[in-house]
């Protein structure tokens, strides 16, 4: 997914990472607005402990390493040992896909 997506960012050490959790941040698009596209895929756009707070997380914000942009479009998803491989490329598929729709729409409408 990362190399389809242009400037995509993975968020936070790239070796000494928990293997089950990814963070990502998507350029041009908000992580809210992202997850709203994808109703049947379960991620979040904070960090697990200000779940239900619209402010980005702020473990992110705290490397300080991350534009506003980036913070904003910003977004967690966790794998773990009963997902499937199918489910795994099924939210990449649809996570890439609902990206490009908006690139893709936003750039009509400039």
């Amino acid at each position: 997914m990362l190399s389809e997506i242009p400037n995509a960012k993975l968020n936070g050490c790239t070796v000494a990472r928990h293997p089950g959790n990814l963070n990502l941040s998507l350029p041009g698009i908000s992580g809210e607005r992202l997850k709203g596209m994808l109703p049947d895929i379960i991620f979040s756009t904070t960090s697990a402990c200000n779940s239900g707070s619209a402010r980005p997380s702020y473990v992110l914000t705290a490397l300080g390493s991350l534009s506003e942009e980036e913070l904003n479009g910003a977004f967690r998803i966790g794998v773990g040992k009963y997902n499937t491989e199918e489910e795994i490329d099924y939210a990449a598929s649809q996570i890439t896909a609902s990206y490009r729709k908006v690139i893709h729409n936003d750039l009509i409408t400039i």
